[in-house]
């Protein structure tokens, strides 16, 4: 039976007495919303338009929740950190305006589990 487990970020399968290292290390990047998109839920809302953006990047493993006023969340995905997060800018630029909100002012930034999250 296999056993997955995380290794700094990288996921370790167990097969039999083998040790299989597969996946991209984790990275955190928080992105910042021109306004407060707590509102903007639908599946053809702003939010969802940021998120397939940002899909088309690199893989989501997990989306945080809303702060500061709704304007703010991270997203934890699979991928070089500093390459990805400045890709994922560019393609919340590319997705335009969408449920009055210009995504193209969202902004990213790389942050790690030592950043205080909640600001």
């Amino acid at each position: 039976m296999a056993v997955i487990t995380r290794v700094h970020g990288v996921a370790k399968v167990a097969v039999g007495d083998q040790d299989w290292f597969v996946g991209l290390p984790l990275q955190l990047v928080q992105v910042t919303f021109p306004s407060d998109m707590t509102t903007k839920l639908g599946p053809d809302s702003a939010f969802s338009a940021a998120i397939q953006a940002l899909e088309s990047v690199g893989t989501i493993v997990a989306i945080g929740p809303f702060i500061t006023g709704g304007t703010k969340c991270t997203v934890v995905f699979e991928g070089d950190g500093v390459a990805v997060a400045a890709a994922m800018d560019a393609a919340l630029d590319g997705a335009g305006t969408v449920d009055a909100i210009d995504l193209a002012t969202a902004t990213t930034l790389l942050v790690d589990l030592a950043d205080n999250l909640s600001a």
